[in-house]
């Protein structure tokens, strides 16, 4: 009887084990013992110069965008440089700023795989002085044929606001009146440009539409070049005239023979 009960010990103790052995088992997933199916294993790295096939024609280079960044501060823009050869070549790339930048053209050279795409990322260092805007880039580079070729690029700079645009003038333009009194003289305001960078001495003439009396009345200015001087014209309002608002027409002369005409009007009381 105690062997007995031995063995049936023995049996349960094996029993317990190969339960146990199973629920091990169903907790782990056949992708994890499968090659390539563990998702915590690393990845396989990406060849940085992928060999192109061969009927495909590779361009030497290629403008790839840029990162905006501000004034006194270094930016970066994005290059791709191509080997079409079946040959291996060492590239020559020469970076170029139309904004005369201090520190360019900035210059490297980049060995290339026969028939290859590598990518070329260069810093762009922007003055402190820069400007608000898109600053144009060129790149140059050669290849093994001895061609040289050229792309154009960009960066986007924040920083300084850039100088105001040149004032709008206008030859001739009416800035108001002091309305008057039928009988009495009123005045009307204008201001006369010049528009040329010579100094001019402009003619002007003031005629009624209305045909009153006095009309028309003339004068010079003195302009300086890209200069305005506000005049005052007396205008005379004929007896009996009625309430309203008349029309009057500035006419000036203009460097170069040309003449400009703009309008102008005051008003009359009773």
């Amino acid at each position: 009887m105690k062997v007995l009960r031995l063995v049936g010990l023995g049996a349960l103790a094996l029993a317990i084990a190969a339960g146990g052995c199973s629920k091990s088992n169903q907790g782990t997933p056949m992708g994890r013992l499968l090659p390539g199916g563990n998702p915590l294993a690393p990845s396989t790295p990406s060849d940085s110069t992928p060999t192109q096939p061969p009927g495909m024609v590779i361009s030497p280079v290629e403008f790839f965008g840029s990162d905006s960044t501000l004034a006194g501060r270094t930016g970066l823009s994005h290059w791709r440089l191509g080997n079409n050869n079946d040959q291996r070549f060492t590239m020559h790339w020469s970076l170029a700023c139309e904004a005369n930048w201090p520190g360019f053209p900035i210059e490297g050279t980049m060995p290339l795989q026969a028939r290859s795409i590598v990518p070329l990322d260069i810093p762009i260092p922007v003055p402190a002085s820069a400007t608000d805007g898109m600053v144009s880039l060129e790149i140059t580079v050669d290849d093994p044929a001895g061609g040289i070729f050229t792309r154009p690029g960009w960066i986007r700079v924040h920083g300084n606001p850039g100088p105001p645009p040149p004032p709008v003038i206008q030859p001739a333009v009416s800035v108001g009146f002091d309305s008057t009194t039928a009988g009495q003289t009123g005045t009307t305001h204008w201001l006369l440009g010049n528009d040329s960078d010579q100094p001019f001495t402009m003619r002007w003439t003031v005629t009624s539409d209305a045909g009153w009396p006095g009309f028309p009345e003339q004068g010079t200015v003195d302009l300086a070049p890209l200069g305005t001087q506000l005049i005052a014209v007396p205008t005379p309002v004929p007896a009996g005239t009625a309430p309203g608002t008349y029309g009057l027409t500035m006419t000036v002369t203009r460097p170069g023979g040309l003449d400009y005409t703009t309008a102008g009007v005051i008003r009359v009381w009773r």
